[in-house]
Parts: C-alpha cells; sequence; structure tokens
C-alpha cells in the first residue's frame, strides 16, 4: 500500500491488521448468530444465496478482498471477485497469502491481464453475441445460449482448430505455459511474467518454464546462423 499508492505506513500495518481479523470476526460471527429463526408457527432458515460477486475499489483493497471474501465465505457463497486494477501490487500480495493459508487449488482465481490482439477479438465476440442474447452473461455459450462446458469447448472447438492448422495434441491449458515461455524468450522480466500468470512466487514462474528457454534460445540462433550464410 505504501509503494502502491502513497499510504503511510501506520495507516497500512492498521489495515492489514484489520484484513486478518476479519476473518477470525466472521468464524465467531458465524458460531454466535442463528441460522434458524422461528416466527409463530414459521420456521426461517437462512442458506446461501449462491455465488456472490465481489468488486473492491483501490484504496485498501487487502481490506476488502478479505472483508468481502470472509463474509461471503461464511455465509456459504462461492465468491467471484473483481479487484480493482489499480491496486495489482496489493491484490498479488494478497493471492500469496492465500496460496500460503494452502487452499485447495482451483478454489482460487483473478482477474488476468490480456494482449490486445486477444482482448480485441473477444470483445467483438461478446458484442456480437450480446446483440443476439443480451441478457445470457456468458462470453462463450452452446448453441441454446448455455454456459459451454470446457470438455465441450475442447472437443468439438479446440481440437478442430488444432487439427486444422497442423497444431501437435495439446489442451487449451497448454496455452498459458506457451506463454509465459514467450514472454520468458522475450526478454520480458520473471516478476512480470508473474504477474501476468498470477504464479504466486518468481520461483513457481522460474520452475515452469527454466528448460524451454535453452532450447528456444538454440532454435533462435540455428535460424539466425541459415539467416546469415544466406
Amino acid at each position: 500500500m505504501v509503494e502502491e499508492y502513497g499510504g503511510t505506513a501506520t495507516f497500512s500495518r492498521l489495515i492489514i491488521e484489520a484484513a486478518a481479523n476479519v476473518f477470525l470476526s466472521a468464524e465467531k460471527a458465524l458460531q454466535e448468530l442463528p441460522l434458524t429463526r422461528s416466527l409463530g408457527k414459521t420456521t426461517v432458515t437462512f442458506e446461501p444465496v449462491g455465488v456472490a460477486g465481489l468488486i473492491t475499489p483501490w484504496n485498501a483493497n487487502s481490506f476488502f478482498l478479505s472483508a468481502k471474501l470472509a463474509s461471503a465465505l461464511a455465509a456459504g457463497c462461492t465468491a467471484v471477485i473483481k479487484p480493482s486494477e489499480l491496486s495489482a501490487m496489493q491484490t498479488q500480495a494478497w493471492l500469496e497469502c492465500v496460496h500460503e493459508a494452502k487452499l485447495p487449488k482451483g478454489r482460487k482465481a483473478a482477474s488476468i491481464p490480456l494482449a490486445s490482439i486477444v482482448a480485441e477479438p473477444l470483445a467483438r465476440h461478446l458484442a456480437a453475441r450480446r446483440s443476439v442474447r443480451p441478457r445470457v452473461p456468458y462470453l462463450f455459450t452452446s448453441e441454446k445460449g448455455h454456459a459451454l462446458r470446457r470438455s465441450v469447448f475442447t472437443r468439438k472447438t479446440w481440437h478442430k482448430f488444432r487439427t486444422d492448422h497442423g497444431l501437435p495434441y495439446m489442451v487449451p491449458h497448454q496455452l498459458r505455459h506457451t506463454t509465459g515461455t514467450l514472454l520468458k524468450a522475450l526478454g520480458v522480466p520473471i516478476e512480470v511474467v508473474k504477474e501476468i500468470l498470477r504464479h504466486a512466487s518468481v520461483e513457481t514462474t522460474d520452475r515452469f518454464y527454466q528448460d524451454e528457454i535453452p532450447a528456444l534460445q538454440s532454435d533462435a540462433l540455428a535460424k539466425l546462423s541459415t539467416l546469415l550464410r544466406g
């Protein structure tokens, strides 16, 4: 917070302490608040409402991430979080804390930046899809407008695209590793690659891509030699 937007050390310390304590407060509230209440002859049971969409502001982002998530989890809701793009450093530090808490893999998600070559076609696709089904919230859908399952996309769309373009067998997730490898090969600082891929640490990023880079460099030098030889 101090580095990102100039918060004072004292204020930042208080905010981080509050962010840690809010989980304890949510746990205590969950133990003290009755989830079943009787109103005359009627019994009311409080149940999770479903997925909670959580949007946090740029200032004191670490606290708001914790406070909103603690409340959602205490209520039994799955949460999808959209942190402010102006507080990426706080979000990254917060995600590293989540990682150290040893949550099961797949239980957390984060917004990631997209290159314009990807973002612009996706925006056009979304605009075209909304013109046909304006109330459907999904980016990719089935023909009937339902959420497109990953297995269906992989089987019917991805593998056809891969075969048509002569690509070897791979699953879509491998493109994430390709992105990291290419960024590292282009000389992008490892810290920046880590933040783009939302890895919890530089060590994770380096472990994934340290073996691919020498091969890429050798291939690049071989191509350069061929070019210079005419």
